[in-house]
């Protein structure tokens, strides 16, 4: 499913990352990439998904959010 549709709350896993090699550079320099897992905190329209990775908050607009598909993390909870 894509991450725009991700519930807050929710434990994601991100499966695969479409777009340009510019689009996939900056999400990895956030530290998003395939089989990273990251909390949703919020997302609200209008407005940008908010995630939490590694401690971090990062916030990405509901466009680009529907080239990330995920999935829900699976056995283990999200590390810390």
């Amino acid at each position: 499913m894509p991450l725009g549709l991700a519930q807050p709350g929710e434990c994601i896993e991100i499966l695969k990352i479409r777009g340009g090699h510019g689009f996939r550079r900056r999400l990895a320099e956030m530290g998003l990439t395939s089989g990273s897992r990251v909390r949703v905190i919020s997302n609200g329209r209008p407005g940008p998904v908010v995630l939490e990775i590694k401690g971090s908050r990062l916030a990405i607009g509901h466009g680009a959010t529907h080239k990330i598909h995920v999935r829900h993390c699976s056995g283990a909870a999200m590390p810390a």
